[in-house]
């Protein structure tokens, strides 16, 4: 089962809706608010006052709906309640792989037909791409069945790996785009990047030189967002240059560099974002890329928890970067 774990921010909002919900039950005064910060340290005792300020300044009816809000957050927090729309069917396929038999047959018939001959298939396993298929052609499928309260286990157990839309604490652009739009944009911020470097290449044939490995659609992309961009800041060709460097001593394969830089640069946006924000991101990609984008996001917390504070605010601004190009991919759709 997966370890939802929440936001600092998160948790104080969640604290302080228990602690206005305990103070209308007591029928108590203002100031007992206040006496619950002194049960948290000095930064979070300063963050939970700055959100008890904002929320004193809500008239009742906001009061009301924000308190509702948070408190149905509180009761659905510990399970998923449905399968997210765009959750790739490898990430399902690995869940299942491990089940009996029975178990995967009942997690698929409840799976749109399309998805679910997807999940047949990754697992290869021909009993059950059989049943999928009389279940598509509205067969009769003679199968044991659990009582209701086993299959709702089965259900919740499943689901439970998984987070949807609606379990996201703040959701951002890039959490809307589905699998093959963020297939789609790690490639093109892969593309960006590599653009950005080029930029700090000298002459024609140093770059020529660089370009010489892309298959030709690739150089031609490289070449068409070297045009387009926008004036470059010298420090962030260096930071490119670091990233490249990075990836291509990992990888030899041009296709392979472009897609593991954009996922390098994916990662950095997720350091200070929860886990079910990265995990929503995870599960929309293939097994083995969304295990690549996991290891870069650890890899990306580590470098940024050992910056001070000044180079945080740099590592920061380049995740800010990432998103906002999100931003710009989902409105050119």
């Amino acid at each position: 089962m997966m370890n939802k774990t929440i936001s600092q921010s998160e948790k104080l909002d969640v604290f302080l809706a228990l602690a206005t919900t305990f103070k209308e039950q007591q029928k108590d005064s203002n100031s007992s608010l206040n006496s619950f910060s002194q049960a948290l340290n000095g930064n979070d005792r300063q963050l939970f006052q700055q959100k008890l300020n904002k929320f004193n300044s809500l008239d009742e009816k906001k009061k009301q709906v924000w308190q509702t809000f948070w408190l149905e957050k509180i009761k659905q927090r510990s399970k998923t309640l449905r399968l997210d729309e765009t959750i790739h069917p490898e990430q399902i396929a690995e869940v299942l792989k491990h089940e009996p038999f029975l178990v995967q047959v009942l997690i698929q018939e409840k799976l749109p037909d399309i998805l679910a001959d997807k999940v047949a298939t990754v697992l290869q396993n021909q009993p059950l791409l059989s049943v999928v298929k009389k279940k598509a052609h509205h067969k009769k499928v003679e199968l044991p069945k659990p009582n209701k309260k086993v299959l709702s286990l089965i259900r919740q157990i499943f689901l439970d790996n998984f987070v949807a839309f609606e379990d996201l604490y703040k959701p951002l652009d890039i959490d809307r785009l589905d699998t093959k739009k963020l297939g789609n944009f790690i490639w093109k911020i892969g593309i960006r990047e590599i653009a950005i470097f080029c930029r700090g290449i000298k002459t024609k044939e140093d770059l020529a030189n660089f370009l010489k490995d892309f298959e030709e659609e690739q150089t031609k992309e490289i070449l068409l967002k070297i045009s387009n961009l926008r004036d470059i800041q010298v420090a962030r060709v260096t930071k490119t240059e670091s990233l490249i460097n990075e990836i291509f001593l990992l990888e030899n394969e041009p296709s392979n560099r472009i897609r593991c830089l954009g996922l390098r640069l994916i990662s950095i946006s997720f350091i200070n974002r929860d886990k079910n924000a990265q995990q929503y991101t995870i599960q929309k990609l293939p097994i083995e890329i969304g295990n690549i984008l996991r290891a870069n996001i650890l890899t990306s917390t580590n470098e940024y928890n050992e910056l001070k504070s000044d180079r945080k605010r740099i590592y920061e601004e380049f995740g800010n970067e990432i998103l906002l190009l999100a931003t710009e991919f989902l409105e050119d759709i």
